[in-house]
């Protein structure tokens, strides 16, 4: 059976009982946005989308192991329209990983060569998907770029195993043309495994290192001012062993925390705006703790927050016994629990027909300015629907749902069903929604009604107890019990 958790059997069961129930929109597809369709021929059902990023016009830029998009050739580099269709303009042959887009539109790309010196070099892409030879950054050494970030100057910021010309490391600031900034006066030992940094829209940045290491030796985390000297009004204290592999800014100026908090084991935590631990926000979202000999593994691979504070976190994370790959917290901190880990699915099959666990990973997020939320990685399906790794939700909005006699009126028939589910609506059915879910609590089928009286074919569904459930635009819903035979 597919990675659930007593969570979604929680709420199946309290939809069985017919109990009311208050939930979040925590995830809901945007019905305006296109899924593309993405193709590798090498490695067919098993495309990867690996990294999102936004351009100020809308538009969007992913990498990942791909070669066309919903029929144009691509080297795994591709751009998109607002609308998730692809931008036939942008034409891009060469591979390499997403790392960052400038005001202008030109792209920075992490490419590996294999020609002496080989390694992790950075390069630069036009605007129309070709390479800027003129784009020659002045570094020494260049390994894997952890983080990335543009200043609203066009000044590139380089986080992880990289040194400048000039032999400064750790973090490095280029100008535009690719020469060092000479004036800035950052500089860290190069050799932690995880760096990440975050930018203040005051310019100030805050930069975190951390090898990650079993006996843990800590993390650095400093703030620093736009020169790139040291912030003297922030002070990182820590009365835990806290391992930082990923930051983020939130609402109010303070910093979402990823990796290993604590000794439980946990996720995600919250640092104020003077460098304390935020006592606040307890740690939260259980996470992975693999160790190899005197290593351990970051358990976070992206952090975003949403308008509302919430902090989602995707990577090795844990839901009660079970791996899932995206969680996402309360304002102040918890497992928010209106989120269904398993909205994302990839069927991983026994004997390659049987599906027994959910094996959908989460790569990278995007949180837009209206709270809407790209979600990248590796799955087939969003809530149920039919999605290959690039899936974009609404913001989430908080709504009563409950079976109660103010939702849209619902009759269903034949009980028990056989094959086909008839089914008849009372208002106006644009607004409606139906949605089937299994025991378990898993989404089996959505579907958007066109007339009052729907057919749903269900000689594909397993025999069984199935929970009906008929939602309106403002939130109000009806689940009915249905027995399938």
């Amino acid at each position: 059976m597919p990675n659930l958790t007593p969570i979604t059997r929680f709420v199946a069961g309290l939809l069985l009982l017919g109990l009311p129930v208050t939930r979040l929109r925590a995830q809901q597809l945007d019905p305006t946005f296109h899924p593309p369709v993405f193709v590798n021929p090498a490695v067919q059902n098993s495309v990867t989308i690996s990294k999102v990023l936004r351009q100020p016009d809308g538009r969007y830029l992913i990498s990942g192991g791909f070669q066309s998009v919903d029929g144009h050739p691509s080297g795994g580099i591709a751009r998109l329209l607002p609308d998730g269709h692809v931008d036939t303009t942008f034409t891009c042959t060469s591979s390499g990983f997403l790392l960052a887009v400038q005001p202008d539109g030109k792209l920075l790309v992490n490419n590996y060569s294999a020609v002496p010196p080989s390694g992790h070099r950075l390069s630069r892409l036009l605007p129309s998907g070709q390479p800027d030879a003129a784009f020659h950054p002045a570094l020494q050494r260049s390994g894997l770029f952890d983080q990335v970030l543009v200043q609203t100057d066009g000044k590139i910021l380089l986080a992880g195993m990289v040194t400048d010309s000039l032999g400064r490391s750790g973090l490095v600031r280029l100008l535009p043309s690719g020469r060092v900034d000479a004036s800035f006066m950052a500089s860290f030992p190069v050799g932690n495994a995880y760096t990440s940094l975050v930018l203040e829209p005051n310019g100030r940045m805050l930069f975190a290192s951390c090898a990650f290491d079993a006996p843990s030796t800590g993390t650095l985390v400093t703030r620093l001012l736009p020169s790139g000297q040291v912030d003297a009004s922030f002070a990182y204290t820590s009365p835990q062993a806290i391992q930082i592999g990923k930051i983020a800014l939130c609402p109010g100026g303070t910093y979402a925390i990823g990796g290993l908090m604590g000794a439980s084991g946990q996720a995600v935590g919250r640092l104020l705006p003077s460098g304390a631990l935020d006592a606040a926000f307890p740690f939260s979202l259980p996470c992975t703790r693999m160790s190899f000999g005197f290593n351990v593994v970051n358990p976070v691979g992206a952090l975003a927050v949403q308008p509302d504070g919430r902090i989602l976190a995707c990577g090795d994370l844990l839901a009660i016994r079970h791996d899932v790959t995206l969680l996402r917290t309360q304002p102040q901190g918890g497992t928010d629990v209106t989120w269904n880990p398993d909205y994302f699915y990839w069927p991983d099959s026994l004997f390659g027909t049987v599906p027994v666990y959910n094996a959908a990973r989460v790569n990278d997020l995007l949180v837009e300015p209206n709270g809407k939320l790209l979600v990248a990685g590796r799955f087939s399906q969003a809530g149920g629907v039919a999605h290959n790794g690039l899936a974009r939700l609404l913001a989430a909005t908080p709504l009563a749902t409950r079976q109660s006699e103010k939702g849209p009126s619902v009759e269903a028939w034949p009980v028990p069903a056989h094959n086909q589910l008839q089914i008849a609506l009372a208002g106006d059915v644009s607004t409606q929604q139906i949605t089937l879910l299994n025991i378990t609590g898993r989404i089996v089928l959505t579907q958007q009604p066109t007339a009052s009286t729907t057919t749903i074919n269900t000689a594909a569904l397993a025999p069984g107890l199935y929970v009906l459930q008929v939602c309106q635009a403002d939130g109000t819903a009806t689940t009915r019990k249905i027995v399938l035979e």
